[in-house]
């Protein structure tokens, strides 16, 4: 199952400055996981029967290789993804009204943040091929006598901590130019940087 529990939760003060002036500010900080909990209690080594030593200790789950076999449908761990995202937003709109002008000025700073796992196959994966220097030539019986064709292992569970900056800002108007006539007109800049990773062991 993936379970994606999540929150958004936002502070906000608008002020009147004056009867043609008004402030909005806000602070708001969400915060988004996605969980991949598979159920893996009847693949793990001991259900399955599996006691050759492992080459890293890095099998979170403790469960069984995955296996790849020529023909067949392939078997491993399924999705074991932890995925976290978290925002901090600072925003503050400005609005100030001038005869038949209404204008707004705004800008807003958020730091973003991921987090996730990378789903490497910890528990190792085995592939069974007829191509195999050992290989009977039927891949069924180079399963029952062991002859795989290559076998590899993560050694580590390296993870994703990416890091990003937004700016922005605006100005916004709106004219009324007569009763039957009003004009909407402004620009907008935003500033995203690029993304960093925390740890510096990636690029």
């Amino acid at each position: 199952r993936r379970d994606r529990p999540g929150s958004l939760n936002t502070l906000s003060l608008q002020t009147i400055l004056s009867p043609t002036m008004t402030n909005f500010a806000s602070v708001s900080v969400s915060h988004a996981r996605i969980n991949g909990v598979p159920d893996l209690t009847l693949l793990t080594r001991s259900a399955i029967g599996v006691n050759y030593p492992e080459l890293y200790p890095a099998n979170r789950s403790a469960v069984g290789p995955a296996v790849a076999i020529a023909g067949y449908a392939n078997y491993n761990a399924g999705d074991r993804l932890q995925h976290g995202n978290g925002n901090l937003q600072i925003r503050d709109d400005f609005t100030k009204v001038a005869g038949a002008h209404t204008w707004k000025f705004g800008a807003l700073i958020a730091r973003v943040r991921q987090n996730e796992n990378t789903n490497v196959r910890d528990e190792g994966s085995v592939t069974f091929n007829t191509s195999a220097a050992n290989s009977t030539r039927n891949v069924i019986a180079d399963v029952l006598l062991g002859n795989f064709q290559n076998y590899t292992e993560a050694s580590t569970r390296p993870s994703t901590e990416a890091r990003k900056t937004i700016l922005g800002f605006f100005v916004q108007d709106t004219f009324k130019v007569n009763r039957k006539l009003t004009i909407d007109y402004g620009v907008r800049f935003n500033y995203f940087t690029q993304w960093t990773h925390k740890t510096k062991k990636a690029a």
